[in-house]
C-alpha cells in the first residue's frame, strides 16, 4: 500500500482530528503571543482524548518553537500513531506536518 504525505495542517486555539488512520507525526512548529507557558497536546486519537502521544509546553520566550523528529541519519523519522491524530492547541497557533498510510 502507498503512503499520502500530507503537505500540513494549520489548528490555531482549538482541538482538531488531523488524521482518521495510523501514520507519523513529523514534525510541528508552535507558536503564541501570551505572557505565560502555553500547552500543545498530541493525541493518538481521531478527535481530542484518549492516549497522549506528545506533550509540548512552550514559553514565551521560546515562541515560536520548532521540531522536526529524525534528524540523525538512520534515525526512524516521527511519532507513531496507529488511530489518528489529534491535537489540542490550547491558545497556540500550531503548524503540523504528518503522514498518514
Amino acid at each position: 500500500m502507498g503512503k499520502v504525505v500530507r503537505d500540513g495542517y494549520r489548528v490555531v486555539g482549538q482541538a482538531a482530528g488531523v488524521h482518521t488512520s495510523a501514520g507519523r507525526l513529523l514534525g510541528y512548529l508552535i507558536s503564541h503571543d501570551e505572557s505565560t507557558p502555553q500547552t500543545v497536546i498530541f493525541y493518538d486519537a481521531t478527535a481530542v482524548g484518549g492516549t497522549v502521544l506528545h506533550v509540548v509546553n512552550v514559553s514565551p520566550e521560546r515562541s515560536p518553537f520548532f521540531v522536526r523528529f529524525g534528524q540523525a541519519p538512520g534515525a526512524e523519522e516521527g511519532i507513531p500513531f496507529s488511530t489518528g491524530l489529534g491535537v489540542n492547541a490550547g491558545n497556540c497557533e500550531v503548524a503540523i506536518w504528518s503522514i498518514g498510510f
